[in-house]
């Protein structure tokens, strides 16, 4: 088992690459697709991991 702070950290390792995806490929599609909804959908799927990750915390 890993001790807290090399869990911690490779828990905002991971984080961080999450969020780097996100905002490299996911949002520059979601503008191209042109629909409203694909932008909603994104916002609302990070939310729902954000309320995931919070909520363990």
């Amino acid at each position: 088992m890993l001790d807290p702070p090399r869990l911690g950290t490779l828990l905002a390792l991971s984080a961080g690459a999450l969020i780097y995806v996100g905002a490299t490929h996911l949002l520059p599609r979601a503008e191209q697709e042109g629909r409203p909804f694909s932008l909603l959908a994104l916002a609302g799927g990070v939310l729902v991991a954000v309320i995931i990750v919070v909520s363990k915390g």
